[in-house]
């Protein structure tokens, strides 16, 4: 549909829907007569730019006027400016319209939406200028890297994705910073951050470089290495990052935190099916469960019967290995 309107009428239009959009009133504020009008003239308006047979530099110049006003969204701008942008005369009125916006997406206060509002810029002006297309994308960017402490929400968003993806360790340099956005977060608190999904991430996404990070951060006295690294250290082990008896060493070495959502019996059970045999078992669990370790207070918390059965099935396996029989062992099946 081609619609023919004279450069007169189209000015005309313009001049009536401005007089029924507010310049102060914001969005959702309006009588319900002028948010109908404002409506239904930006339909019109889209239809005019679309396909009226010329749009002179001072229709622009009223279109940009009506749509810069606080009652639309910066979806909708973004659309008009598309529209302009595709027209070769109107590319400075563009351009400028384009500026006006970005003044416009940096007073929003959350990051994430900034950069999507930049993306939608950048998509609006590409079939004007791919560089400045570019330039604002990059802007996008640039804002998603400055997630801080107040994108709790956010950033534990990325670290469920991470422990779920299923396409492998993602670039260190992602990493990196995937770790360094979790430090905005927990800088101030660290006992009351989600180290379980934290582990489980770093495991599926990033792998052992992410116990180097832990360590670092203890030794700046952020957090505790203890805080992190049993979790990690039985999830790498369960992803065949780490060896199981490593885990192990590694599960002997922290100090006991009192997770709420994790417990060394859930490690075990992580690291143990990765033994390559009954003897190596028996050394892990010696390791977690021997005497002097400092695991060995956590045993009631487990519960004497887990750790009874632990031992149980250690032993059967080891003698029903040493006959060469294939009796199966009674307590097998509770194990596992």
């Amino acid at each position: 549909m081609c619609a023919r309107v004279a450069d007169k009428g189209v000015s005309a239009f313009l001049g009536n829907w401005a007089s029924f959009v507010s310049k102060t009133v914001p969005r959702g504020f309006e009588e319900p007569e002028k948010m109908l009008a404002k409506t239904v003239g930006l339909g019109f308006a889209r239809l005019l730019l679309q396909h009226a047979s010329a749009i002179s530099d001072s229709d622009a110049v009223a279109v940009i006027d009506v749509i810069s006003r606080p009652g639309f969204l910066l979806s909708e701008k973004a659309y008009v400016l598309s529209l302009l942008a595709a027209k070769g005369h109107l590319h400075s009125r563009a351009g400028a319209f384009a500026q006006s916006m970005v003044d416009e997406i940096r007073k929003d206060d959350q990051t994430d939406q900034r950069g999507d509002d930049y993306a939608s810029l950048a998509e609006a002006l590409l079939e004007m200028s791919v560089p400045e297309a570019r330039l604002y994308y990059r802007n996008g960017l640039a804002e998603l890297d400055k997630l801080g402490s107040g994108d709790y929400d956010l950033i534990y968003a990325i670290l469920h994705y991470a422990a779920g993806q299923p396409g492998g360790c993602i670039r260190p340099e992602l990493g990196h910073r995937l770790m360094n956005l979790c430090q905005t977060i927990f800088a101030h608190d660290s006992h009351k951050f989600g180290w379980n999904l934290f582990g489980i991430a770093c495991a599926k996404s990033i792998g052992t470089t992410a116990a180097t990070k832990l360590i670092r951060w203890n030794d700046e006295d952020v957090a505790s290495y203890s805080l992190g690294l049993p979790q990690l250290a039985s999830y790498l082990s369960a992803e065949k990052h780490l060896s199981p008896l490593r885990a192990a060493v590694l599960l002997g070495i922290c100090k006991d935190h009192g997770w709420h959502e994790w417990s060394v019996g859930d490690g075990l059970s992580s690291i143990l099916p990765q033994a390559r045999n009954v003897g190596e078992q028996r050394t892990i669990f010696e390791a977690v469960f021997g005497r002097g370790c400092i695991w060995k207070i956590n045993c009631r918390a487990l519960g004497w019967r887990l750790v009874l059965c632990l031992a149980r099935h250690i032993e059967c396996c080891r003698k029903k290995s040493s006959r060469r029989g294939r009796r199966r062992c009674q307590h097998g099946k509770a194990i596992t």
